[in-house]
């Protein structure tokens, strides 16, 4: 008895401890005593339930009520960042959706290694009747005495391949949306900057980075460098004067700011992982009226939102407008946006001296989010059924079904042999038929099967 009375203060301070540490998490949810990072993201929490007894009887407030102590927990933030970071350095994986690791702590985004990889190649045809439409838009456009501008811009995979993770494979690459495009803009009548090119020719003779270790945008440096690119050859289009950036003093950080580090932040670690020496310059507008400036309408993706942070719609493109993803007008954090779908396309496209197209690889497979579709809709009454492309297309299966109609015995022979020859079905056959018959009928050279008799199967 007496050593259990001697232990007692032990025993209540044993006690205590562990009831504070009970109690800690419902102490920090109503006071806050310590204060906590937020977690980065977008996360959707469930709104604190109000008691009635019906809910009660149901067993709905207790679920609800459950649900929402669980997500606001007092050490919530904490406990999910020491488990990333846990996840992080000793598995080497990470819980957002998309983000991959690569070498020497280089961090990717999946739907950019995709686009150097070329999986989310959408086919050539596509490719050149998107290219095609810009074309007859950019002929409208001029006769306006105004200009389409398309920019595009390297993703973070195609710029560093050398630090993607090991078990990417170079030999599975294919054709790229990005090749295909920069050819047929090349010999289109669209002005168009290739920034792949600049930034390939500046990866080795670049004083700072191009891009961030653990963000998957472009360097604040990089982006600046690119700002003057699309003002120079915005210069050569048009008449109007455009201002120029003039870098004063670069300072150099180890800290990040921008979006230098934007894929990091969204994996809610417990500590930074070590970057690179980031450069951040300090610039001057070159003076120029802004009343005068071109006005230059932007339909981007997210790598514009850096140019439309720092105002450069206002004090470089004469007060214009950004149109994010063709979706929203100039849309800032916690101001709601104007939507495109509620502008007269053609009248806010025409306001304009200059209408830029940008994008990087990884969205080119959806370029340009249906602005292309939607003016040529507007300004030809119709849709791009009437491209080379869609011709060639529609041609094809109206071959193919005519072929498969099996009225023309030679035609039926060619499928059978096909079939058996390259093990396909009938369908394939006949649309490989198709595709030589289509070759014949554009080269004219009707001898080889007789086809082209001024008539149409």
């Amino acid at each position: 008895m007496t050593g259990i009375k001697n232990n007692r203060p032990y025993l209540a301070l044993v006690a205590t401890v562990l009831l504070l540490i009970l109690l800690a998490p419902l102490i920090q949810h109503l006071a806050k005593p310590i204060a906590l990072k937020s977690l980065n993201g977008y996360h959707q929490t469930s709104a604190e339930p109000m008691f009635s007894l019906s809910g009660w009887f149901l067993g709905d407030y207790q679920q609800n009520a459950e649900k929402y102590l669980e997500e606001n927990a007092g050490f919530r933030s904490l406990e999910v960042r020491l488990y990333n970071q846990l996840q992080f350095s000793l598995y080497r994986e990470v819980n957002t959706q998309g983000v991959v690791i690569g070498k020497d702590g280089y961090l990717y985004s999946q739907d950019y290694i995709d686009a150097f990889l070329g999986n989310d190649f959408v086919g050539e045809e596509k490719i050149k009747e998107r290219v095609w439409a810009l074309g007859k838009i950019q002929d409208t456009l001029k006769k306006l005495n105004k200009n389409l501008l398309v920019v595009l811009a390297p993703g973070k995979a195609s710029y560093l391949p050398e630090y993607l993770p090991k078990q990417v494979h170079f030999e599975d690459a294919g054709i790229t949306n990005y090749e295909i495009y920069s050819q047929a803009l090349n010999t289109s009548s669209v002005p168009f900057l290739n920034l792949f090119e600049w930034f390939k020719q500046a990866k080795d003779s670049s004083r700072f980075p191009l891009y961030p270790k653990t963000g998957i945008h472009w360097s604040r440096y990089a982006e600046l460098m690119a700002a003057n690119k699309i003002l120079k050859i915005i210069d050569s289009i048009q008449p109007k004067p455009v201002p120029y950036l003039r870098f004063t003093t670069i300072d150099q950080s180890l800290e990040m700011n921008f979006t230098d580090d934007d894929i990091e932040k969204s994996l809610n670690l417990l500590f930074d992982i070590d970057d690179l020496t980031m450069a951040y310059p300090n610039y001057n507008i070159e003076d120029t009226d802004d009343q005068n400036n071109p006005k230059v309408l932007a339909v981007a993706d997210s790598y514009f939102w850096g140019m439309h942070a720092s105002d450069f719609n206002n004090k470089l493109f004469g007060k214009s407008e950004f149109w994010y993803y063709h979706t929203e007008v100039d849309p800032m954090p916690g101001v709601e946006s104007k939507k495109v779908a509620d502008l007269d396309l053609i009248e806010a496209v025409e306001n304009n001296d200059v209408v830029m197209l940008m994008a990087t690889d990884a969205n080119l497979y959806k370029f340009a989010y249906g602005f292309i579709d939607e003016l040529y809709s507007a300004y030809y009454h119709d849709t791009l059924r009437f491209s080379p492309a869609a011709q060639k297309a529609s041609r094809i299966k109206e071959l193919t079904d005519f072929i498969l109609e099996g009225t023309k015995a030679d035609y039926n022979e060619l499928v059978e042999k096909g079939m058996i020859k390259e093990g396909i079905s009938r369908q394939t056959s006949a649309q490989n038929l198709a595709d030589f018959l289509y070759w014949q009928e554009t080269q004219d050279k009707a001898q080889h099967y007789n086809f082209h008799k001024k008539r149409k199967p």
